[in-house]
Formats: structure tokens, sequence, C-alpha cells
């Protein structure tokens, strides 16, 4: 089967799929439309991902990769922030020294 002959099936198969939906009636019509929206997206999801894979390979997934296990050990050892000069740390609040005497420090209220 040359591409011409491919091509002219698709053709009439968006045909008689385009007849079938004028000759239903309105209620089966909006089902038809909203199932062949919902096959569509699939298709569109499937063709990127497909994309992304031949266009970037396997490097970007290594990369990725080693990032993520680079930012799990670090969490693991506690080292993923330094400490700061001047700050303060109670849990996971951090409260900068020069806060300490604003106006709108809620040890005064």
């Amino acid at each position: 089967m040359g591409f011409e002959q491919v091509l002219a099936v698709l053709v009439a198969a968006v045909c008689v799929a385009l007849l079938v939906r004028l000759a239903v009636g309105p209620q089966r019509r909006a089902r038809l439309d909203r199932v062949f929206w919902r096959v569509w997206g699939r298709v569109e999801a499937h063709a990127k991902q497909l994309w992304q894979q031949l266009r970037y390979g396997r490097s970007s997934r290594r990369q990725a990769q080693q990032m993520f296990d680079e930012l799990r050990q670090r969490s693991r050892d506690g080292a993923a922030t330094p400490p700061r000069a001047g700050v303060k740390r109670e849990g996971n609040v951090y409260t900068p020294e020069r806060f300490k005497g604003s106006a709108k420090s809620p040890d005064k209220n």
C-alpha cells in the first residue's frame, strides 16, 4: 500500500465519520464529539511524548536522574542550604536579626 492509497483511505474515513455525525441526533452528536476530543487528546499527548523522546533522547532523562539523585542526597544529609549569617532558625521558621526592632514584630503585641 503506497502513500497515496493510505491518504485516500484516511480521507474516506474522515468523510464517513462526518456523514455519520450529520445523520445522528444532537445528543449522540455531542457524545461523539466528546469521545473524539478525548481520543484526540490522548493521541496528541502520545505524539508529544514520542517527539520529546526522539528530540532529547536519553541524555535529558539521564541528566534529570542525576539532578534528582543529587538533591535527594543533599536532603538526606541535611546540607541542602548552608546556615546564613544573621539569621536565627527555630524549626523551619527563619527569623532575620534585622526584624527584631521593627514595628510589625509579633513580640510587641
